[in-house]
């Protein structure tokens, strides 16, 4: 019986030590897939924010332009640039 037993805790142990090993690989993989999709998700966060920042200096730009350059009223050129904005955010949706 003695023999038996032995060769089941040694089946066990090999077993435990490949489930660990696929399980550390399995985990290594995950870790660094994750990396990866946080520095895409971080880069793309940016560069949206860049261009969201532009977007509002450029529509208080044209706003100033609308209003001073041009004469019209200030109500005018906010609805103008609202309209515009929404005009962009509509195509945008309808490209993608």
């Amino acid at each position: 019986m003695s023999v038996i037993n032995y060769i089941k805790d040694i089946l066990k142990q090999g077993f435990r030590d490949l489930v660990r090993d696929v399980g550390e690989d399995i985990n290594e993989v995950v870790s660094r897939r994750l990396n990866r999709f946080k520095k895409q998700i971080f880069r793309e966060f940016i560069g949206l924010s860049f261009i969201l920042m532009a977007i509002g200096f450029l529509s208080i730009a044209l706003i100033f332009f609308l209003v001073e350059y041009l004469g019209f009223d200030k109500t005018l050129s906010f609805l103008i640039i609202g309209v515009i904005i929404l005009i962009i955010g509509i195509l945008i949706k309808l490209i993608k």
